[in-house]
């Protein structure tokens, strides 16, 4: 439609059509003007009311989930990110070790880890940067029983009284030191400390530089394990009357403590503001607590097994033992609720160790494989 001129093929006139209602359209002259057809587009009209709002359209899809963010400091999730920590620790590996020696203890310092032997003659040390690939390295042959590391050395003591110290865990000197059953050495506050349980009154030596050592005064017991944390040296032992813990601020004079209970304590070390002292023989409940090292609390175990030794890394206490039949790692964040970790080499664990993101312990049994880590790096 085009100019309201209607186009009927059927129609002989086109000048005049009748619709059959006698109405005649009559169309324009020449050069008219163009009347209206009434289908022509008018001018545009008003702008109409709003309309009514739409019907709001359906809910869109979920959208992906962010990743979370790390635990707020609310009591549950920090007790659960201690025991995402516990849990962390669950793996433990066994590793080959060079010789198998009765290797009672291990320290790590300087980048290394240093376990020491109770035999193997002049082979009594083995290294390892990692706890994973050990070498056997030459120092003296004697009764080695404990290390400690401080101030860039590393300090050995034996049972049959005797000091060996390295600086890189490889070249070893051998000390002139009184002459009783060292079985326990530390380092804090400048210096080390190694007791004894013998020797009247005198359990105790210390030294600044692992050379020059002094025999100290203590109560007079069986003294086997020491450590220092809170600017306190702390000393557990195996005899006594409700006194099985010593203390000393100084490493020269001591104090006799309260302990828990009368059991064979082995080890104590210090970590996250607490004391820790396992037994290696006694009832249920091996484990003391203490956050000064003067009032102790018993803590309950469910197993009575002959722990051997106790440490704390990563927010994490550790604890092996050296029980025959049921060798098993306990772990706490605090040291007062314990998780066990079963299944483990079945080997006598004497001693474990912190370094690097690592637990290692080393073990007196065992064939080839008297060493295993747990870890970041010790999985």
């Amino acid at each position: 439609m085009s100019n309201g001129n209607f186009n009927n093929p059927g129609c002989a006139d086109p000048a005049s059509q009748s619709f059959g209602l006698g109405i005649a359209v009559n169309q324009p002259a020449p050069g008219g003007p163009l009347p209206s057809s009434g289908n022509e587009q008018g001018p545009p009209g008003a702008p109409g009311a709003p309309g009514a709002p739409g019907t709001p359209g359906a809910p869109g899809a979920p959208g992906i989930p962010g990743i979370p963010g790390p635990p707020g400091p609310t009591t549950p999730n920090i007790l659960a990110l201690l025991r995402y920590t516990d849990l962390l620790y669950h793996v433990w590996t066994s590793r080959f070790t060079p010789a198998d020696n009765t290797w009672y203890d291990v320290a790590y310092g300087n980048g290394l880890f240093v376990a020491v032997s109770y035999d193997g003659g002049a082979t009594c040390v083995m290294t390892s940067p990692d706890g994973i690939t050990w070498t056997l390295q030459t120092a003296f042959a004697h009764t080695w029983f404990s290390i400690a590391y401080g101030n860039g050395l590393f300090v050995a003591v034996a049972v049959d009284g005797n000091v060996m110290t390295s600086s890189n865990g490889v070249n070893w000197f051998l000390q002139t030191v009184p002459n009783q059953q060292w079985i326990s050495v530390t380092y804090g506050n400048g210096k080390f400390v190694a007791i004894s349980p013998n020797g009247t009154a005198k359990h105790v030596m210390t030294s600044s530089n692992g050379i020059n050592w002094n025999l100290q005064d203590t109560p007079d017991q069986q003294w086997v394990g020491v450590t220092w944390g809170n600017n306190t040296f702390v000393a557990v032992g195996t005899s006594g009357t409700g006194n099985r813990v010593m203390t000393s601020s100084d490493g020269i004079n001591w104090i006799s403590q309260s302990s828990a209970a009368d059991m064979q304590w082995k080890s104590v070390t210090y970590g996250n503001g607490m004391f820790v002292a396992v037994a290696n023989a006694g009832f249920a409940d091996q484990i003391m607590t203490s956050p000064t090292g003067v009032l102790w609390t018993q803590q309950t175990v469910a197993s009575d097994n002959a722990w051997s030794s106790v440490i704390y890394g990563n927010g994490i206490f550790v604890v092996v033992s050296n029980e025959a039949n049921d060798p098993e790692v306990i772990t706490s964040p605090t040291g007062e609720v314990w998780t066990y970790h079963n299944g483990l080499p079945s080997q006598l664990w004497n001693a474990v160790a912190y370094g690097n993101g690592v637990f290692v312990a080393v073990a007196a049994s065992g064939v080839g494989n008297r060493a295993m880590s747990s870890g970041i790096l010790g999985l």
